[in-house]
């Protein structure tokens, strides 16, 4: 086990000779006492870093040096003596193949090995905070804020468990700050992310000085409710399954490769800021039901509006979007914009709409059968 703390943890103090082989008294402290706790949580065989030394070596050319190690993010355990921190598991590349059980203390959020199976399919979710005309190298301390009330808000959200103890979701990037990737076991765990963390951004208590700030003030429609309130955020979800999974070199986090994960990005791109786009179906999920049958599958918990298919950058095909209306806020509609119009849209499916076409066309039979047998009866 490694650990890395400051001399206030872990004093050095002199000994007699016939104790020097006695080399854990030769220093003491907390750190110390972290350390051992979790030297005691590993495995044999196994190398274990806590986060702070993580941190000192994550990007030191040394570990080049060191043929790079294979990095395994284990988790966030609550370490006794040492409190809350990060595990990260060493792996020597000619051994990379090994796997050891994750450290038995209480976890709040899950590693690596806990993500989502590829082979299952994944539901992921990227988000991206919109900052209108903020400087990103000069980021006001009070939009900081804001973005740090959305990370808190997303990781309590993905960590949280359900009944049978498992996490909801697992967080494989932050590629800048609130810019998420997430990963989820099914898409309804993903949509269930997308509109509860639509629902708290909207309804929290923002700091006044922000909702005076171009882009994060507060937004009516012609009706008088609220369409924006502070950070707005675009988020993209879609469902697919990955090529395969492996842990990042530099984070040690679970991270997905293959089309799927390209066209999830690629969703968020298009989405407005505030808004929720899902990807339904593309070129390459030829196993999926029909649009209207996809938004009839979920319509029980989730207000899906369909957007038609589209053509989008460095995706092959057409992909059939809609975007997902939390339910607290349903007039809460963005339709199309900003990356997306209705004239590259082909196909669009309104359930309502299509409902009530079907029942006008009905109608029309109805009222034309009526029409040709009373100019019988007048004949």
């Amino acid at each position: 086990a490694i650990h890395a703390t400051n001399t206030d943890e872990a004093e050095f103090y002199n000994v007699a000779e016939e104790a020097v082989e006695n080399y854990d008294k030769k220093f003491a402290g907390a750190g110390v006492d972290g350390l051992l706790s979790v030297l005691n949580l590993g495995n044999a065989g196994q190398i274990l870093l806590t986060q702070s030394a993580w941190l000192n070596v994550q990007y030191c050319s040394l570990l080049g040096e060191l043929d790079q190690p294979f990095p395994i993010d284990c988790g966030l355990y609550d370490i006794p003596n040492l409190g809350v921190s990060q595990v990260v598991e060493i792996l020597p590349r000619v051994l990379k193949g090994r796997v050891f059980n994750d450290p038995s203390c209480e976890c709040f959020a899950p590693g690596a090995r806990r993500s989502p199976v590829s082979a299952n399919g994944v539901a992921f979710v990227f988000t991206c905070p919109e900052l209108g005309n903020v400087d990103t190298a000069k980021i006001p301390g009070i939009v900081e804020e804001a973005i740090e009330v959305f990370q808190n808000m997303t990781r309590q959200l993905v960590y949280a468990r359900d009944e049978r103890g498992n996490f909801y979701g697992y967080e494989c990037q932050e590629v800048g700050p609130g810019n998420f990737m997430l990963a989820f076991e099914s898409l309804e765990l993903a949509m269930n992310y997308a509109t509860n963390i639509q629902e708290k951004l909207l309804d929290f208590n923002w700091d006044p000085q922000l909702l005076q700030r171009p882009g994060f003030e507060e937004q009516k429609d012609g009706e008088g409710r609220l369409m924006q309130r502070g950070l707005r955020v675009s988020i993209g979800v879609a469902f697919g399954y990955p090529h395969y999974m492996m842990p990042h070199p530099n984070t040690g986090r679970a991270d997905y490769f293959g089309p799927i994960v390209n066209l999830c990005a690629r969703v968020k791109q298009a989405a407005k800021p505030g808004q929720i786009l899902v990807a339904l179906k593309s070129k390459d999920d030829k196993k999926r039901k029909k649009t209207q049958d996809i938004i009839k599958k979920y319509a029980k918990n989730f207000e899906l509006i369909s957007l038609g298919k589209h053509t989008l950058r460095g995706i092959n095909g057409t992909v059939a979007l809609a975007e997902l209306v939390p339910r607290l806020h349903k007039h809460r509609v963005f339709g199309f914009g900003g990356n997306l119009s209705p004239e590259n849209a082909s196909h669009i499916v309104n359930i309502g709409q299509l409902a009530e076409s079907k029942i006008m066309q009905y109608q029309d039979k109805v009222i034309q059968g009526l029409l040709s047998a009373e100019k019988k009866l007048l004949r």
